[in-house]
């Protein structure tokens, strides 16, 4: 399992090097892109790929709290210049194919489709049950239905 923030600053990363940007990066968008990708490793392997649970936030959807605390006063500029102490190496062959994946798929989504996709059936069930976090059997679940076999 990674700290949310070595998958942010890989995010950070295909961002800069991505010459045919469609999207702005900001900390809404890795959040969701994490969210995202945790999902399809969880359903893939039925390992986190996180080591942080995640919260169903009313106003932001669903968030790390550690990323969120780290990214959420920081602007476009500055987020995008982030990348501090990182070392790439963290990351395994595998979990970098699978996230520039989710990178690539998701760049040409609008942020309101992309909140409306994290805003799914476990997000909806933590907020209904008023959960702290969201259940990760559920998210497994949910993101199990897009695996194709």
């Amino acid at each position: 399992m990674y700290d949310p923030c070595i998958i942010a600053n890989y995010f950070i990363k295909l961002y800069n090097e991505d010459n045919n940007k469609k999207c702005v990066l900001n900390h809404h968008l890795i959040q969701k892109l994490i969210y995202i990708s945790n999902g399809y490793y969880l359903a893939l392997t039925d390992k986190l790929l996180i080591n942080e649970n995640y919260i169903p936030f009313h106003d932001f959807g669903v968030i790390c709290l550690s990323l969120y605390n780290e990214l959420h006063n920081t602007n476009n500029q500055e987020l995008i210049n982030k990348i501090e102490n990182y070392d790439e190496n963290i990351i395994s062959e595998d979990i970098k194919l699978l996230l520039h994946d989710i990178y690539h798929g998701f760049k040409t989504w609008d942020i309101e489709k992309i909140i409306n996709f994290t805003r799914n059936k476990p997000y909806k069930k933590a907020i209904k049950n008023e959960y702290i976090y969201i259940d990760d059997e559920d998210i497994k679940k949910f993101f199990k239905k897009y695996i194709k076999s």
